[in-house]
């Protein structure tokens, strides 16, 4: 039985859906949203039919339960997917009403889904909208697709409602959507320069031929190049490796390298291409820009995770696994913070999880510079594609699991890392996640993850912290969960 008729089952009333949905929201949000376009819409007639079929339990639901009100969440957020409008305003309004947060990027849908009967209604919010989702696109999006899908939903609608009567107002629409490229970095682009490009004599066959050049955009794989098979994998003979040379390089002192090259290449192009700092990085400029423009608030994050570690955590034999480890970040902050304490004679093992090879090596330059004697493992992968195989870890070590701004993000299952994580890691396991504050959907997937191991006895939760804009360093937010378990 899949997901989607175990929901039907459930729906009956509202307290059987509530109980479900406290059990198995992170399936819900596995299904509603971290699947990929292509696979959501080919179900896209099982979801409308569950939503009309329950929508009055649904509207029942009490949203001051987490678990409820994400669920209405992944279910407004695939109607928008989807182009389901009623679903759409009506999931929005019970948000609304209950005060739940909204993301930017549903907000400026919200803008064109309803209550607009011309053009010039369009024209006097399209500069608002689109604000919104640059906004969304720099600080809560894991990528452009859903700012760019949002876009074009916006475009088609106008089309689709005044392109047989109103040409000549539509090609204005058009055409301000071009100038907009001007203010807007998401807007650049090339699937909006392939839509922007389709000729409107025909409204209709106009339509339809973005909706086509949209879902081939949305279809594509998420990494378009192979994962590497080396069983080792490390940055060398670049001009980089060459200004990192060995000797307990700090991590204040890797970062200055990077953020001074970066200085003499600098270009909002290169640091928005970064999304919110979670997009698979591809360029040298790229890990430049990631350094210079989050590197700081990495380390502030993960070091409030490390005090809250017991102090003879290197006492014994220690495996470290940095997820999503990008430039190996948290693992470099970690032996910093306990440089005091020689930490590499117990530090059995590194293990670094990244699906960016570029990234990976870099981040394994980055641990041998601070010391060459480090056991350092690679797994160039994403984090759907690891299997019990790729990791050498023994029972009798304390395992320490880093999550520095992953585990927020959309692009896995929640599901399957936990089911992971509890097969593959017996024995003793601290948990190190920190996470800016993005939306309270993002929060809820963290915390997800968290419960998923409450039900054990040994469960010990050491840190939950919240910190929003304004109450914390810098301005910068600040999602912490340190947890001890044994598995």
């Amino acid at each position: 039985m899949n997901f989607i008729n175990d929901l039907n089952y459930s729906s009956v009333d509202t307290e059987t859906l509530s109980e479900y949905l406290n059990k198995n929201v992170d399936l819900a949000y596995d299904y509603f949203i971290s699947q990929s376009y292509s696979e959501i819409k080919s179900e896209k007639k099982e979801i409308d039919q569950y939503i009309f079929q329950n929508l009055n339990v649904i509207k029942k639901l009490d949203l001051s339960e987490r678990s409820n009100s994400t669920f209405i969440l992944c279910l407004l957020e695939v109607s928008e997917r989807l182009g389901f409008t009623l679903y759409f305003q009506r999931l929005y309004k019970l948000l609304l009403t209950a005060d739940i947060q909204i993301s930017l990027r549903l907000q400026a849908a919200k803008m064109y889904f309803s209550g607009m009967r011309n053009i010039a209604d369009f024209e006097k919010v399209l500069y608002l909208i689109l604000e919104k989702l640059e906004k969304a696109f720099i600080i809560e999006e894991d990528g452009v697709d859903k700012v760019i899908l949002t876009v074009t939903k916006l475009y088609t609608t106008i089309i689709e409602s005044f392109g047989e009567y109103n040409a000549e107002g539509v090609l204005k629409f058009k055409n301000q959507l071009k100038e907009a490229k001007n203010d807007f970095f998401f807007l650049r682009n090339e699937t909006i320069s392939h839509i922007l490009a389709v000729d409107l004599t025909n409204s209709n066959s106009a339509s339809g031929e973005i909706h086509e050049i949209l879902d081939e955009f949305l279809k594509r794989e998420k990494f378009v190049y192979p994962f590497s098979k080396g069983n080792f994998l490390i940055e060398s003979g670049t001009e980089y490796s060459k200004n990192i040379t060995s000797g307990s390089l700090s991590f204040a002192t890797i970062r200055n390298v990077s953020s001074n090259s970066y200085r003499s290449i600098k270009q909002d192009s290169i640091f928005n291409s970064l999304g919110r700092g979670v997009e698979v990085l591809t360029s040298e400029e790229q890990l430049l820009a990631y350094m210079y423009g989050y590197g700081k608030m990495h380390f502030a994050k993960i070091n409030e995770g490390f005090k809250k570690l017991p102090n003879d955590i290197l006492d014994q034999s220690l495996d470290i696994i940095d997820w999503g480890c990008g430039q190996a970040l948290a693992s470099h902050s970690f032996l910093d913070y306990y440089s005091s304490d020689t930490p590499s004679q117990n530090i059995m093992s590194f293990h670094l999880i990244e699906p960016s090879e570029i990234a990976l090596r870099r981040g394994a330059l980055h641990l041998k510079s601070f010391d060459n004697k480090l056991n350092l493992i690679t797994i160039n992968k994403d984090l759907d594609s690891l299997k019990r195989a790729n990791f050498r870890i023994k029972e009798e070590r304390i395992k320490l699991h880093l999550f520095s701004n992953i585990l927020d993000i959309d692009a896995f299952s929640l599901t399957n890392l936990i089911s992971l994580v509890k097969t593959t890691f017996k024995g003793e396991n601290y948990f190190v996640i920190a996470s800016p504050f993005i939306t309270d959907i993002k929060t809820d997937r963290i915390d997800r993850f968290v419960s998923s191991f409450e039900d054990k006895i040994s469960f010990d939760l050491l840190a939950n912290v919240d910190k929003y804009r304004g109450e914390w360093l810098n301005g910068w937010t600040m999602v912490l969960r340190v947890f001890k378990v044994n598995l």
